[in-house]
């Protein structure tokens, strides 16, 4: 399947939690995302290798273990997670997710195995701010952002989110790419065994 959607994956007590935890932990590390370069986009990142890395995630991090022991693929080497906030007016254009990017230069595109999005706080209120994808063309059913779902989808999947028209409250969700590099080029990330934490 291209696209998994699972609801009420977390418990009440659990998605709580996680929700105070990701905004604690972002409250010095959120910043406008880079790559849209404007205020309505906040976000923080953090790679690490698997496992080396990502045990030492959980150790810096621990709150982040119920969310991601769930979805971390063992079979997979380097873990891209993001935590991103949309604003009102904000939108994502179509994109594969190629977190790495910047991390390897390569001249290459360089696609996850696969990527969870995560719906983290959803206001209720909510208008926009829609999951849409495609793959060889082919549109995919849309995915109106519900709080506590989470939908998984294959590394080369085409997709965007639609422009939020209204929102109380920032819309938040976690994204987990998961990659399988060659030797060459985790070779290039060994040092991300300390993982790499960056704003926006």
């Amino acid at each position: 399947l291209v696209l998994t959607v699972s609801h009420n994956y977390l418990t009440e007590s659990e998605l709580i939690s996680l929700r105070e935890y990701v905004f604690d932990v972002g409250e010095e590390l959120y910043a406008p995302d880079a790559e849209y370069e404007n205020d309505e986009i906040l976000a923080y990142n953090i790679t690490c290798t698997n496992p080396a890395g990502y045990q030492n995630l959980l150790r810096i991090y621990p709150g982040f273990k119920p969310f991601l022991e769930r979805i971390v693929d063992p079979g997979c080497n380097v873990i891209h997670f993001v935590s991103l906030k949309m604003l009102l007016g904000a939108a994502i254009e179509e994109h594969q997710d190629d977190g790495l990017d910047e991390h390897l230069s390569s001249p290459v595109k360089i696609l996850p195995t696969h990527t969870h999005v995560f719906y983290l706080q959803i206001p209720r209120d909510l208008k926009g701010g829609v999951l849409y994808a495609r793959l060889n063309d082919e549109m995919l059913e849309n995915v109106n952002p519900t709080e506590n779902t989470i939908v998984k989808m294959s590394g080369d999947t085409w997709h965007g989110v639609t422009e939020v028209t209204q929102a109380s409250q920032e819309r938040c969700m976690l994204v987990c790419e998961q990659y399988k590099l060659s030797k060459r080029n985790l070779a290039k990330l060994t040092t991300y065994d300390k993982p790499k934490i960056l704003k926006g």
